[in-house]
Parts: C-alpha cells; sequence; structure tokens
C-alpha cells in the first residue's frame, strides 16, 4: 500500500510570497510561519491524505 501526502503550505508558496511581495503581511506571514510551534498540540502530526493506492496484490515470482 502507498499513500501520498502534501504538507498544507508548500515552501514554494511560502518562497514566493517572501520573494515577491512586500510590506507589513509579508513581514507578518514570514513572522508567523518562523515562529510556529505546534509541539503537544492537535495539529502536531496533522497530514493531508492526497491519495492511497489501497491493497495491492503482487505475483510471485516463478
Amino acid at each position: 500500500m502507498a499513500n501520498l501526502y502534501c504538507q498544507a503550505t508548500p515552501h514554494s508558496y511560502l518562497q514566493d510570497r517572501f520573494c515577491t511581495a512586500k510590506g507589513p503581511d509579508t513581514d507578518r506571514l514570514y513572522f508567523l510561519t518562523g515562529h510556529l510551534n505546534l509541539a503537544g498540540t492537535e495539529a502536531d502530526r496533522w497530514k493531508l491524505k492526497v491519495v492511497g493506492s489501497g491493497n495491492v496484490a503482487v505475483a510471485a515470482q516463478p
């Protein structure tokens, strides 16, 4: 079985915001993402499942 997970906020999204946008909103986003600590919270091990293969039968080789 194989599962594909995606993080909620991709690094490419944040990089684009930090490199192209300037101002207090960007500064606030930079601070929040840099100081976010989810340790010990309900969201600590949260993952977004995109797709799963389910069980896959593998034929034995003769």
